[in-house]
């Protein structure tokens, strides 16, 4: 009777995570963090311009047929504000923006447009990009959003 031998290959994954050198993942941060130190002041210029244009665009109701473009809109300007405050930090600033997204397009699903639900969002996200507030208020306005949501998930369309 002949005995049987494993012999195990060690993959080149496991080879270079074996060997010493590279970084460790809290250097990582910090120099990713440094490296985007100086692009921090146009960010929040460019985050301003963003939440104007939401505002601006959802400060009355769409126009009776153009419901579908206007969410569409909306979505597209949320999602621009997720692309520059994502990274920076701004982590209830970003969850609201989710909030209103995922909102929209409920509602865009649904064939239906609340556009004073959308409003709220828009200006808890203003009032979430300010940093004087404290943590027990940005989280009630995150958790009055995700009610907001939620509800609307169950409204009948």
């Amino acid at each position: 009777m002949s005995a049987v031998m494993w012999v195990m290959k060690k993959s080149r994954l496991s080879q270079l995570i074996d060997e010493s050198g590279g970084t460790t993942a809290l250097n990582a941060l910090r120099e990713a963090e440094r490296q985007l130190a100086p692009l921090r002041d146009a960010a929040m210029e460019a985050l301003e311009a963003g939440l104007v244009e939401l505002e601006d665009m959802t400060a009355s109701a769409p126009p009776a047929g153009l419901e579908g473009f206007w969410l569409d809109e909306v979505y597209r300007a949320g999602g621009g504000l997720l692309d520059v405050a994502g990274p920076f930090g701004l982590d209830d600033m970003c969850s609201a923006t989710y909030s209103l997204c995922e909102l929209v397009d409920r509602q865009k699903r649904a064939e239906r447009c609340d556009p004073t639900t959308v409003r709220i969002h828009v200006s808890s996200i203003r009032l979430l990009a300010r940093p004087d507030q404290p943590k027990e208020a940005r989280q009630a306005v995150l958790d009055g959003l995700s009610r907001l949501v939620e509800r609307a998930a169950r409204s009948p369309g």
